[in-house]
């Protein structure tokens, strides 16, 4: 993959980790989160409406993690994406060992919570990242 193009899948990717986090944010309101409950229903397949109601726990962690989450999209839009389309490998693999220790530590975090179903939905969102990350080839044009 050229540089050009993992930069490109990189931002787009990096884009819904954003969206994703304006959803999971709502939860941190009761007034407004239904976007969130409809997420948390999505990710604990199947979507059936049958979730736990939102703890004060949850509501202060999903401010915490949504925080992280547009702070790493950023990042990644803003400081990754350019290095890797300019075919740095150094970053380009160091940005692939984060997002695949991220993608084991929610994958089995979610299986021991019960949540196996988000495992799935981890691989499916980890994918563009580790591909255009992976695969970039600093000598294709």
């Amino acid at each position: 993959m050229s540089p050009k193009l993992s930069a490109t899948v990189l931002k787009l990717a990096s884009w819904s980790v954003i969206a994703f986090a304006l959803l999971l944010g709502t939860a941190s309101y009761a007034a407004i989160d239904a976007p969130a409950q409809f997420v948390l229903d999505l990710l604990d397949w199947p979507l059936d409406g049958n979730h736990a109601d939102i703890s004060r726990d949850m509501r202060w962690m999903a401010s915490v993690v949504s925080g992280l989450l547009v702070l790493l999209g950023t990042m990644m839009i803003w400081i990754v994406a350019p290095q890797v389309g300019a075919g740095n490998k150094p970053v380009a693999r160091v940005a692939f060992w984060g997002v695949a220790a991220w993608a084991v530590i929610d994958c089995v975090g979610s299986y021991a919570a019960g949540v196996g179903s988000n495992s799935l939905w981890n691989m499916a969102f980890a994918m563009p990242f580790l591909a255009s990350l992976g695969l970039m080839n600093p000598n294709k044009a």
